[in-house]
């Protein structure tokens, strides 16, 4: 289990809120029966525009010794993860994000940029961050400088949402994982493949659950979920790196 702390970057304010998380591994089956309880339990989250859900993209970026990456299959205790993210394939909102696990806390920072930047970024020039007046954006210019990051992978999948204001509790399934290695995929375009088959199931078979919650997970929600399937050991990050590697492809860009 870890515990999430956001903060989000917006017109010189910040909001934080410290959050649990816990993930699974699930065939299309065991999705499909805890999906239909849970839609019995929980509302939709108001940001999903239809039951199929909404698609998630993000473009994730490592350094020289790709030590986000090592780090998490070593299982580090302090180890960060930078990406930029948006939705449904639509550029009008995106966001820099850095994800940083300090023992078995994870403090999320999130701030908007344009198109222009994200391009640039997507490019490998970080120096465009300069311009921007977030505290993150410096940070993050500051670690492309000193470490020499580099953008890595695109992960892109749909995800089904539902929440329940009982703990402030959230619960998504994200399917159709895939990996791409030019930012196009961002956007809709480029090529792509699934990158996390569950045997028996098809290329895109396999299905990440993911409970967030900020002091409990209410009984009710925990006994409908019971029986899941194994705990994610890799993230998606990960996984797709993997993917890359396996097809002998690289990030261009």
């Amino acid at each position: 289990m870890s515990i999430i702390f956001i903060t989000v970057e917006a017109g010189g304010k910040r909001q934080a809120m410290l959050r649990h998380e816990i993930k699974y591994v699930l065939t299309e089956a065991q999705a499909l029966l805890l999906a239909s309880r849970i839609r019995g339990l929980l509302r939709p989250d108001p940001y999903m525009p239809s039951p199929d859900g909404y698609i998630v993209s993000s473009l994730y970026f490592d350094d020289r010794a790709d030590s986000s990456y090592h780090e998490k299959l070593a299982g580090a205790e302090h180890r960060k993860k930078y990406r930029v993210r948006l939705y449904n394939f639509d550029p009008s909102f995106i966001v820099l994000e850095r994800k940083v696990k300090v023992g078995g806390m994870i403090e999320k920072h999130s701030t908007p940029i344009s198109r222009p930047t994200f391009e640039r970024l997507g490019a490998g020039d970080f120096g465009v961050l300069e311009a921007e007046s977030s505290e993150l954006a410096h940070q993050v210019l500051a670690c492309a400088r000193a470490r020499g990051l580099a953008p890595k992978v695109v992960v892109t999948y749909r995800r089904e949402a539902y929440i329940h204001p009982v703990s402030n509790t959230r619960i998504t399934f994200d399917k159709q994982l895939d990996a791409a290695w030019s930012r196009e995929r961002m956007t809709g375009g480029g090529d792509f493949a699934f990158a996390f088959p569950s045997p028996g199931t098809g290329e895109s078979g396999s299905v990440v659950m993911e409970i967030k919650y900020d002091r409990y997970l209410p009984a009710f929600i925990s006994a409908a979920l019971s029986h899941s399937g194994p705990p994610l050991a890799a993230s998606k990050y990960v996984i797709c790196r993997d993917k890359l590697a396996q097809l002998k492809k690289y990030y261009s860009c």
